[in-house]
């Protein structure tokens, strides 16, 4: 089974109702404290993170052509972004060339960032658990 159920357990049935019946909602995660935090994550939570970008690879062929056909690394289907080096930054850190490098997800048309990948990884979980419910 791919799908985590780190989020979704914590939502109502008015929740997950007005989500099927596609009006606008704002949930917030009562397991979450003030600053945001959600608690520690475990081995099993990354693994079955793991699994849902492999079980979501072959939608984000379909969606995204452009992007993740040949991503610069991965199997086709994955959301992935280049990494530059930065040699004037390592210079600066008293680091060897090439041991300084920038993570380009800025490029990526599907989720510019790595917040926004956190954050379309969530919605695409939600939705597969919610259309597993059906």
């Amino acid at each position: 089974q791919p799908f985590s159920t780190v989020h979704t357990q914590h939502m109502d049935d008015a929740t997950t109702a007005a989500l099927r019946a596609r009006r606008p909602v704002c949930w917030e995660n009562p397991a979450c404290d003030e600053d945001g935090g959600c608690g520690v994550l475990s081995r099993a939570d990354l693994d079955a993170s793991v699994r849902m970008w492999a079980w979501l690879r072959p939608l984000f062929v379909l969606l995204f052509p452009e992007e993740v056909t040949n991503p610069p690394w991965g199997e086709p289907g994955t959301v992935s972004s280049p990494l530059r080096r930065i040699d004037a930054m390592g210079r600066a850190l008293g680091l060897r060339p090439g041991r300084c490098l920038l993570k380009a997800d800025s490029n990526l048309a599907v989720c510019g960032s790595v917040k926004a990948r956190g954050g379309m990884f969530e919605v695409f979980n939600v939705a597969a658990h919610l259309a597993k419910a059906f």
